[in-house]
């Protein structure tokens, strides 16, 4: 959509109602108002044209950095269970904080920190083993 409205095949009307029928198309329900549609992220009003993939981006990042701190930490789901989060917060400290602007790209920095560049695999992993867990649908 974003590129549609950019090279103008996508008239400013018409973002509305496309945006509904994607929504509906993706995940079966349909947007029962332009706020919970359309309107429901700032990003456009603002002019922040393109941002939505970095939430995606973000989110697969953040899945590998979290299977890098599982090696070091084997319990950590049971120490965030328990609200125990220190362990985590000084290895994202030492690890990816404190370096990350000395590189020049995110791939850089992954692989500086975890040994290979963005990688799918781990944000796939663990949205199969959280919902798997969530439906009671057992281990893949």
């Amino acid at each position: 959509m974003e590129k549609g409205m950019m090279d103008g095949s996508i008239a400013l009307e018409d973002i509305p109602r496309l945006w509904d029928d994607k929504f509906e198309e993706y995940l079966g329900v349909r947007p029962d108002s332009d706020a919970n549609g359309v309107l429901q992220d700032v990003h456009w009003s603002g002019g922040a044209i393109g941002y939505f993939p970095t939430y995606t981006l973000g989110a697969i990042a953040g899945a590998q950095w979290f299977y890098a701190v599982k090696k070091e930490f084997p319990d950590l789901n049971e120490k965030f269970a328990k609200g125990e989060f220190s362990e985590v917060k000084k290895w994202l400290n030492e690890n990816v904080h404190s370096i990350g602007s000395f590189h020049s790209s995110l791939d850089e920095l992954l692989e500086s920190v975890t040994g290979e560049p963005l990688n799918v695999k781990y944000f796939l992993q663990y949205l199969n083993e959280k919902y798997r867990a969530y439906y009671g649908l057992g281990s893949a």
